[in-house]
Protein backbone atom coordinates (compact mmCIF):
# COMPACT_ATOMS: atom_id res chain seq x y z
CA UNK A 1 0.00 0.00 0.00
CA UNK A 2 2.83 2.35 0.93
CA UNK A 3 4.69 1.55 -2.29
CA UNK A 4 1.55 2.22 -4.32
CA UNK A 5 1.01 5.53 -2.55
CA UNK A 6 4.63 6.55 -3.21
CA UNK A 7 4.21 5.65 -6.88
CA UNK A 8 1.05 7.76 -7.04
CA UNK A 9 2.77 10.70 -5.33
CA UNK A 10 5.62 10.58 -7.87
CA UNK A 11 3.13 10.22 -10.75
CA UNK A 12 0.99 13.14 -9.55
CA UNK A 13 4.11 15.27 -9.03
CA UNK A 14 5.40 14.84 -12.57
CA UNK A 15 1.89 15.18 -14.09
CA UNK A 16 1.18 18.41 -12.22
CA UNK A 17 0.34 21.48 -14.29
CA UNK A 18 1.48 23.58 -11.31
CA UNK A 19 4.94 22.03 -11.73
CA UNK A 20 4.89 23.07 -15.40
CA UNK A 21 4.02 26.67 -14.50
CA UNK A 22 6.68 26.82 -11.76
CA UNK A 23 9.37 25.40 -14.06
CA UNK A 24 8.47 27.75 -16.93
CA UNK A 25 8.55 30.79 -14.64
CA UNK A 26 11.82 29.53 -13.17
CA UNK A 27 13.33 29.07 -16.62
CA UNK A 28 12.18 32.52 -17.75
CA UNK A 29 13.35 34.23 -14.56
CA UNK A 30 16.79 32.64 -14.54
CA UNK A 31 17.21 33.37 -18.25
CA UNK A 32 16.64 37.06 -17.49
CA UNK A 33 19.30 36.86 -14.77
CA UNK A 34 21.66 35.15 -17.21
CA UNK A 35 21.09 37.99 -19.67
CA UNK A 36 21.66 40.77 -17.13
CA UNK A 37 24.77 39.22 -15.54
CA UNK A 38 27.75 38.69 -17.81
CA UNK A 39 28.60 35.00 -17.96
CA UNK A 40 32.04 33.40 -17.55
CA UNK A 41 33.94 36.65 -17.06
CA UNK A 42 37.12 36.71 -15.00
CA UNK A 43 36.99 37.36 -11.26
CA UNK A 44 38.73 40.70 -11.73
CA UNK A 45 35.99 41.86 -14.12
CA UNK A 46 33.25 40.97 -11.63
CA UNK A 47 35.07 42.63 -8.73
CA UNK A 48 35.19 45.88 -10.71
CA UNK A 49 31.39 46.10 -10.77
CA UNK A 50 30.36 44.36 -7.53
CA UNK A 51 31.51 43.83 -3.97
CA UNK A 52 33.43 40.68 -2.97
CA UNK A 53 30.43 39.52 -0.90
CA UNK A 54 28.03 39.87 -3.85
CA UNK A 55 30.55 38.11 -6.07
CA UNK A 56 30.85 35.15 -3.70
CA UNK A 57 27.05 34.85 -3.33
CA UNK A 58 26.42 34.91 -7.09
CA UNK A 59 29.29 32.48 -7.64
CA UNK A 60 27.92 30.11 -5.00
CA UNK A 61 24.44 30.24 -6.57
CA UNK A 62 25.87 29.49 -10.00
CA UNK A 63 24.66 32.73 -11.61
CA UNK A 64 28.10 33.51 -13.09
CA UNK A 65 28.05 30.37 -15.25
CA UNK A 66 24.34 29.80 -15.15
CA UNK A 67 23.80 27.70 -18.27
CA UNK A 68 26.29 25.07 -17.06
CA UNK A 69 25.04 25.01 -13.47
CA UNK A 70 23.49 21.84 -12.04
CA UNK A 71 20.24 23.59 -11.08
CA UNK A 72 19.71 25.02 -14.60
CA UNK A 73 20.30 21.60 -16.14
CA UNK A 74 17.95 20.20 -13.50
CA UNK A 75 15.18 22.61 -14.56
CA UNK A 76 15.51 21.43 -18.18
CA UNK A 77 15.45 17.77 -17.16
CA UNK A 78 12.44 18.27 -14.85
CA UNK A 79 10.55 20.18 -17.56
CA UNK A 80 11.24 17.41 -20.08
CA UNK A 81 10.01 14.77 -17.59
CA UNK A 82 6.97 16.90 -16.78
CA UNK A 83 6.02 17.17 -20.47
CA UNK A 84 6.55 13.43 -20.92
CA UNK A 85 4.35 12.41 -17.97
CA UNK A 86 1.63 14.97 -18.79
CA UNK A 87 1.46 13.59 -22.32
CA UNK A 88 1.46 10.03 -21.01
CA UNK A 89 -1.46 10.85 -18.70
CA UNK A 90 -3.60 12.32 -21.50
CA UNK A 91 -2.71 9.78 -24.17
CA UNK A 92 -5.15 6.98 -23.13
CA UNK A 93 -8.19 9.27 -23.36
CA UNK A 94 -7.04 10.51 -26.78
CA UNK A 95 -6.57 6.94 -27.99
CA UNK A 96 -10.09 6.08 -26.80
CA UNK A 97 -11.52 8.98 -28.83
CA UNK A 98 -9.62 7.88 -31.92
CA UNK A 99 -10.08 4.12 -31.61
CA UNK A 100 -13.64 4.05 -30.31
CA UNK A 101 -15.62 6.97 -31.73
CA UNK A 102 -19.32 7.23 -30.96
CA UNK A 103 -20.51 5.58 -34.13
CA UNK A 104 -24.01 4.99 -32.72
CA UNK A 105 -24.75 7.79 -30.21
CA UNK A 106 -28.01 8.49 -28.42
CA UNK A 107 -30.38 11.01 -29.97
CA UNK A 108 -30.03 13.30 -26.92
CA UNK A 109 -26.28 13.46 -27.45
CA UNK A 110 -26.71 14.67 -31.03
CA UNK A 111 -29.33 17.26 -30.12
CA UNK A 112 -26.96 18.68 -27.49
CA UNK A 113 -24.23 19.35 -30.05
CA UNK A 114 -23.79 22.98 -31.18
CA UNK A 115 -24.03 22.00 -34.86
CA UNK A 116 -27.25 20.05 -35.48
CA UNK A 117 -30.45 20.24 -37.47
CA UNK A 118 -33.62 18.14 -37.40
CA UNK A 119 -35.41 17.28 -40.64
CA UNK A 120 -38.99 15.97 -40.82
CA UNK A 121 -39.36 13.39 -43.55
CA UNK A 122 -42.32 11.41 -44.81
CA UNK A 123 -40.39 8.15 -45.02
CA UNK A 124 -36.89 6.71 -44.74
CA UNK A 125 -35.62 4.01 -47.04
CA UNK A 126 -32.57 2.64 -48.81
CA UNK A 127 -32.61 5.19 -51.69
CA UNK A 128 -32.53 8.11 -49.24
CA UNK A 129 -29.88 6.45 -47.11
CA UNK A 130 -27.73 5.97 -50.21
CA UNK A 131 -28.00 9.64 -51.18
CA UNK A 132 -27.20 10.77 -47.62
CA UNK A 133 -24.17 8.48 -47.57
CA UNK A 134 -22.94 10.05 -50.82
CA UNK A 135 -23.23 13.51 -49.27
CA UNK A 136 -21.08 12.54 -46.28
CA UNK A 137 -18.62 10.74 -48.54
CA UNK A 138 -18.12 13.87 -50.65
CA UNK A 139 -17.07 15.81 -47.54
CA UNK A 140 -15.28 13.22 -45.43
CA UNK A 141 -14.40 10.21 -47.55
CA UNK A 142 -15.00 6.98 -45.67
CA UNK A 143 -18.50 6.60 -44.13
CA UNK A 144 -19.52 4.04 -41.50
CA UNK A 145 -23.07 2.64 -41.30
CA UNK A 146 -24.63 1.19 -38.16
CA UNK A 147 -28.19 0.25 -37.31
CA UNK A 148 -30.15 -1.12 -34.38
CA UNK A 149 -33.81 -1.98 -34.83
CA UNK A 150 -35.64 0.93 -36.45
CA UNK A 151 -32.70 3.32 -36.05
CA UNK A 152 -29.71 3.66 -38.37
CA UNK A 153 -26.73 6.03 -38.25
CA UNK A 154 -24.26 7.23 -40.86
CA UNK A 155 -20.96 8.38 -39.34
CA UNK A 156 -17.92 10.07 -40.88
CA UNK A 157 -14.87 11.80 -39.48
CA UNK A 158 -11.79 13.58 -40.75
CA UNK A 159 -8.58 14.98 -39.27
CA UNK A 160 -7.92 12.36 -36.58
CA UNK A 161 -4.27 13.39 -36.74
CA UNK A 162 -5.09 16.71 -35.04
CA UNK A 163 -5.66 14.84 -31.77
CA UNK A 164 -1.95 14.00 -31.76
CA UNK A 165 -0.65 17.49 -32.60
CA UNK A 166 -0.08 18.38 -28.95
CA UNK A 167 1.85 15.14 -28.40
CA UNK A 168 4.09 15.80 -31.40
CA UNK A 169 4.73 19.31 -30.02
CA UNK A 170 5.56 17.98 -26.54
CA UNK A 171 7.77 15.29 -28.08
CA UNK A 172 9.62 17.90 -30.14
CA UNK A 173 10.31 20.06 -27.07
CA UNK A 174 11.70 17.03 -25.24
CA UNK A 175 13.96 16.26 -28.23
CA UNK A 176 15.18 19.89 -28.25
CA UNK A 177 15.93 19.70 -24.52
CA UNK A 178 17.85 16.44 -25.01
CA UNK A 179 19.90 17.99 -27.82
CA UNK A 180 20.55 21.12 -25.76
CA UNK A 181 21.69 19.07 -22.76
CA UNK A 182 24.02 16.95 -24.91
CA UNK A 183 25.58 20.13 -26.28
CA UNK A 184 25.71 21.60 -22.78
CA UNK A 185 27.55 18.59 -21.35
CA UNK A 186 29.82 17.63 -24.24
CA UNK A 187 30.16 20.74 -26.40
CA UNK A 188 32.41 23.78 -26.20
CA UNK A 189 32.98 27.21 -27.72
CA UNK A 190 36.65 28.02 -28.10
CA UNK A 191 38.81 30.58 -29.88
CA UNK A 192 42.07 30.51 -31.76
CA UNK A 193 44.16 33.33 -33.26
CA UNK A 194 46.27 32.52 -36.31
CA UNK A 195 48.87 34.56 -38.15
CA UNK A 196 49.22 34.07 -41.88
CA UNK A 197 51.09 30.82 -42.44
CA UNK A 198 50.55 29.65 -38.86
CA UNK A 199 48.74 26.43 -37.95
CA UNK A 200 47.34 25.05 -34.70
CA UNK A 201 45.58 21.86 -33.65
CA UNK A 202 43.75 23.23 -30.62
CA UNK A 203 41.55 26.06 -29.40
CA UNK A 204 41.13 27.61 -25.97
CA UNK A 205 38.06 28.53 -23.96
CA UNK A 206 38.10 31.13 -21.22
CA UNK A 207 35.88 30.09 -18.31
CA UNK A 208 36.17 32.52 -15.48
CA UNK A 209 39.83 32.37 -14.37
CA UNK A 210 40.38 29.01 -16.02
CA UNK A 211 41.73 28.45 -19.51
CA UNK A 212 40.57 25.20 -21.09
CA UNK A 213 42.38 23.76 -24.07
CA UNK A 214 40.48 21.54 -26.52
CA UNK A 215 42.20 19.41 -29.19
CA UNK A 216 40.66 19.70 -32.64
CA UNK A 217 41.85 16.33 -34.04
CA UNK A 218 43.05 18.20 -37.13
CA UNK A 219 45.53 20.95 -37.98
CA UNK A 220 44.05 24.33 -38.85
CA UNK A 221 46.25 26.54 -41.03
CA UNK A 222 45.67 30.15 -42.06
CA UNK A 223 46.97 30.47 -45.62
CA UNK A 224 46.07 34.13 -45.99
CA UNK A 225 43.81 36.83 -44.62
CA UNK A 226 42.37 39.91 -46.30
CA UNK A 227 40.21 42.81 -45.26
CA UNK A 228 38.61 45.60 -47.27
CA UNK A 229 37.43 48.93 -45.90
CA UNK A 230 34.82 51.57 -46.62
CA UNK A 231 35.95 55.14 -47.26
CA UNK A 232 35.11 55.91 -43.64
CA UNK A 233 37.69 53.37 -42.47
CA UNK A 234 35.11 50.86 -41.21
CA UNK A 235 35.75 47.24 -42.27
CA UNK A 236 33.69 46.22 -45.30
CA UNK A 237 34.60 42.55 -45.49
CA UNK A 238 37.23 40.31 -43.99
CA UNK A 239 37.91 36.70 -44.83
CA UNK A 240 40.36 33.89 -44.17
CA UNK A 241 41.69 31.23 -46.52
CA UNK A 242 42.02 28.05 -44.46
CA UNK A 243 43.40 24.55 -44.93
CA UNK A 244 42.46 21.63 -42.67
CA UNK A 245 44.92 18.75 -42.41
CA UNK A 246 45.08 15.49 -40.51
CA UNK A 247 48.68 14.37 -40.48
CA UNK A 248 49.90 14.56 -44.07
CA UNK A 249 46.39 14.28 -45.46
CA UNK A 250 44.68 17.48 -46.59
CA UNK A 251 41.00 17.39 -45.59
CA UNK A 252 39.88 20.82 -46.80
CA UNK A 253 42.14 22.98 -48.97
CA UNK A 254 42.06 26.75 -49.51
CA UNK A 255 38.53 27.14 -48.15
CA UNK A 256 37.25 30.71 -47.92
CA UNK A 257 35.85 31.60 -44.49
CA UNK A 258 33.63 34.68 -44.28
CA UNK A 259 31.50 36.18 -41.53
CA UNK A 260 28.28 34.14 -41.09
CA UNK A 261 29.55 31.50 -43.55
CA UNK A 262 31.17 28.86 -41.30
CA UNK A 263 33.22 25.84 -42.29
CA UNK A 264 32.05 22.55 -40.74
CA UNK A 265 33.92 19.29 -40.33
CA UNK A 266 32.82 16.28 -38.24
CA UNK A 267 30.64 18.22 -35.83
CA UNK A 268 33.03 21.17 -35.45
CA UNK A 269 32.10 24.53 -36.97
CA UNK A 270 34.65 27.27 -37.63
CA UNK A 271 33.42 30.88 -37.67
CA UNK A 272 35.18 34.07 -38.71
CA UNK A 273 35.01 35.97 -35.45
CA UNK A 274 37.49 38.87 -35.52
CA UNK A 275 40.80 40.10 -36.81
CA UNK A 276 43.80 42.02 -35.56
CA UNK A 277 46.71 43.83 -37.11
CA UNK A 278 50.17 42.72 -36.05
CA UNK A 279 53.68 43.93 -36.77
CA UNK A 280 57.25 42.73 -36.90
CA UNK A 281 59.39 45.53 -35.49
CA UNK A 282 63.15 45.87 -35.47
CA UNK A 283 64.82 47.49 -32.47
CA UNK A 284 68.45 48.55 -32.06
CA UNK A 285 70.30 50.92 -29.79
CA UNK A 286 73.30 51.57 -27.56
CA UNK A 287 72.12 49.09 -24.91
CA UNK A 288 71.75 46.30 -27.47
CA UNK A 289 74.78 44.46 -28.83
CA UNK A 290 72.79 43.29 -31.86
CA UNK A 291 69.43 44.39 -33.31
CA UNK A 292 66.41 42.43 -32.06
CA UNK A 293 63.08 41.56 -33.58
CA UNK A 294 59.80 41.85 -31.65
CA UNK A 295 56.33 40.75 -32.74
CA UNK A 296 52.94 41.80 -31.46
CA UNK A 297 49.43 42.91 -32.28
CA UNK A 298 47.36 45.90 -31.26
CA UNK A 299 46.98 46.12 -27.48
CA UNK A 300 49.89 43.77 -26.74
CA UNK A 301 52.69 44.65 -24.34
CA UNK A 302 55.96 43.24 -25.70
CA UNK A 303 59.25 43.17 -23.83
CA UNK A 304 62.42 44.26 -25.65
CA UNK A 305 65.01 41.53 -25.00
CA UNK A 306 68.15 42.38 -23.02
CA UNK A 307 66.74 45.74 -21.87
CA UNK A 308 64.53 47.16 -19.14
CA UNK A 309 62.12 48.43 -21.78
CA UNK A 310 58.84 47.16 -23.17
CA UNK A 311 56.39 48.60 -25.68
CA UNK A 312 52.64 48.64 -25.97
CA UNK A 313 51.21 48.70 -29.47
CA UNK A 314 48.41 51.27 -29.32
CA UNK A 315 47.13 51.55 -32.88
CA UNK A 316 47.98 52.10 -36.50
CA UNK A 317 47.23 54.13 -39.60
CA UNK A 318 46.74 52.37 -42.90
CA UNK A 319 49.12 53.30 -45.71
CA UNK A 320 48.19 56.03 -48.20
CA UNK A 321 49.65 57.22 -51.48
CA UNK A 322 51.87 59.68 -49.62
CA UNK A 323 53.18 57.52 -46.78
CA UNK A 324 53.66 53.97 -45.56
CA UNK A 325 51.83 52.30 -42.69
CA UNK A 326 52.36 53.87 -39.26
CA UNK A 327 52.23 52.21 -35.83
CA UNK A 328 51.65 54.06 -32.57
CA UNK A 329 53.82 52.85 -29.69
CA UNK A 330 53.97 53.52 -25.96
CA UNK A 331 57.47 53.06 -24.58
CA UNK A 332 57.58 51.67 -21.04
CA UNK A 333 60.53 51.30 -18.67
CA UNK A 334 60.14 49.03 -15.64
CA UNK A 335 56.36 49.46 -15.77
CA UNK A 336 56.48 53.26 -16.04
CA UNK A 337 55.17 54.91 -19.26
CA UNK A 338 57.79 57.14 -20.89
CA UNK A 339 56.56 58.41 -24.25
CA UNK A 340 54.19 57.78 -27.14
CA UNK A 341 55.42 57.97 -30.73
CA UNK A 342 54.80 56.69 -34.25
CA UNK A 343 57.08 54.44 -36.28
CA UNK A 344 57.22 53.62 -40.00
CA UNK A 345 59.37 51.50 -42.27
CA UNK A 346 62.10 54.12 -42.02
CA UNK A 347 64.38 53.99 -38.97
CA UNK A 348 64.17 57.69 -38.28
CA UNK A 349 62.79 57.69 -34.75
CA UNK A 350 65.20 57.51 -31.84
CA UNK A 351 63.81 57.40 -28.31
CA UNK A 352 65.76 56.73 -25.11
CA UNK A 353 68.72 55.47 -27.14
CA UNK A 354 66.49 52.97 -28.93
CA UNK A 355 65.74 53.04 -32.63
CA UNK A 356 62.56 51.43 -34.01
CA UNK A 357 61.71 50.43 -37.55
CA UNK A 358 58.56 48.78 -38.87
CA UNK A 359 59.79 45.74 -40.79
CA UNK A 360 56.57 44.04 -41.82
CA UNK A 361 52.88 44.15 -40.89
CA UNK A 362 50.76 41.00 -40.75
CA UNK A 363 47.16 40.03 -40.10
CA UNK A 364 45.88 37.85 -37.28
CA UNK A 365 42.59 36.05 -37.90
CA UNK A 366 40.41 35.42 -34.85
CA UNK A 367 38.41 32.21 -35.29
CA UNK A 368 35.60 30.85 -33.16
CA UNK A 369 35.51 27.05 -32.87
CA UNK A 370 32.17 25.53 -31.89
CA UNK A 371 31.52 21.89 -31.14
CA UNK A 372 27.90 21.03 -30.40
CA UNK A 373 27.20 17.28 -30.65
CA UNK A 374 23.54 17.92 -29.90
CA UNK A 375 22.87 20.40 -32.70
CA UNK A 376 21.47 17.81 -35.15
CA UNK A 377 19.13 16.54 -32.43
CA UNK A 378 17.97 20.11 -31.81
CA UNK A 379 17.29 20.56 -35.54
CA UNK A 380 15.32 17.30 -35.56
CA UNK A 381 13.30 18.61 -32.62
CA UNK A 382 12.64 21.86 -34.47
CA UNK A 383 11.31 19.94 -37.48
CA UNK A 384 8.95 17.99 -35.22
CA UNK A 385 7.97 21.24 -33.49
CA UNK A 386 6.94 22.86 -36.78
CA UNK A 387 5.07 19.69 -37.75
CA UNK A 388 3.32 19.58 -34.37
CA UNK A 389 2.29 23.24 -34.57
CA UNK A 390 0.93 22.77 -38.10
CA UNK A 391 -1.11 19.76 -36.97
CA UNK A 392 -2.30 21.56 -33.83
CA UNK A 393 -3.42 24.82 -35.43
CA UNK A 394 -4.32 23.90 -39.00
CA UNK A 395 -5.82 20.40 -38.74
CA UNK A 396 -9.22 19.83 -37.12
CA UNK A 397 -10.87 16.61 -36.00
CA UNK A 398 -14.41 16.82 -37.36
CA UNK A 399 -17.17 14.23 -36.76
CA UNK A 400 -20.62 14.17 -38.40
CA UNK A 401 -23.60 11.90 -37.78
CA UNK A 402 -26.79 11.42 -39.76
CA UNK A 403 -29.32 9.83 -37.42
CA UNK A 404 -32.37 8.20 -39.05
CA UNK A 405 -35.28 6.96 -36.95
CA UNK A 406 -37.92 4.92 -38.75
CA UNK A 407 -41.13 5.25 -36.76
CA UNK A 408 -44.67 6.49 -37.21
CA UNK A 409 -43.13 9.98 -37.42
CA UNK A 410 -39.79 9.44 -39.21
CA UNK A 411 -37.05 11.76 -38.03
CA UNK A 412 -33.71 12.72 -39.53
CA UNK A 413 -31.01 14.43 -37.46
CA UNK A 414 -27.76 15.77 -38.91
CA UNK A 415 -25.22 16.76 -36.24
CA UNK A 416 -21.50 17.36 -36.01
CA UNK A 417 -18.68 18.56 -33.80
CA UNK A 418 -15.11 19.71 -34.20
CA UNK A 419 -12.26 20.26 -31.75
CA UNK A 420 -11.07 23.57 -33.31
CA UNK A 421 -11.55 25.97 -36.26
CA UNK A 422 -15.30 26.11 -35.59
CA UNK A 423 -15.98 28.95 -38.02
CA UNK A 424 -14.85 26.96 -41.08
CA UNK A 425 -16.63 23.86 -39.74
CA UNK A 426 -19.86 25.87 -39.37
CA UNK A 427 -19.67 26.74 -43.07
CA UNK A 428 -19.12 23.08 -43.95
CA UNK A 429 -22.08 21.99 -41.81
CA UNK A 430 -24.33 24.58 -43.45
CA UNK A 431 -23.39 23.13 -46.84
CA UNK A 432 -24.22 19.64 -45.56
CA UNK A 433 -27.56 20.88 -44.16
CA UNK A 434 -28.41 22.44 -47.53
CA UNK A 435 -27.59 19.29 -49.48
CA UNK A 436 -29.51 17.08 -47.05
CA UNK A 437 -32.49 19.42 -47.25
CA UNK A 438 -32.46 19.23 -51.06
CA UNK A 439 -32.29 15.43 -50.96
CA UNK A 440 -35.18 15.28 -48.46
CA UNK A 441 -37.31 17.61 -50.62
CA UNK A 442 -36.65 15.54 -53.72
CA UNK A 443 -37.90 12.58 -51.70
Amino acid sequence: MGEKSLRKIIWDFFCSVKLTVILLFGLAGTSVIGTLIKQNASSSEYLKIMSPVTFRILDLLGFLDMYHSLWFRGILILLALNLFFCSLKRLPSTLRIVRSPKVFPRKEFLLALPFHKVFLVSSLGNPLEGKLKDILKSFFGKVKFHYEGETSVLFAQKGILSRFGVYVTHFSVIIIFIGALIGNFYGFTGYVNLREGEEKDYCIEMKRDEIKRYPLNFDLKLNSFSVSFYDTGAPKEYKSILTLKKGDKVIIKDKVLRVNHPISYKGISIYQNSYQRGWIIGVKGLSLHTPVIIKGSMGDIVEIPHTKYSVRLLGYKRPTKDRSEMVEILLIKEGKPLSIFWITNRPTFLHNKLEFVLIKPFWISGLQIVKDPGVNIVWLGCIFLILGLIITFFVSHAQVWIYMEKSSSPQLIVAGRVNRNKSSFREKMNNIFTKVENVVKDG
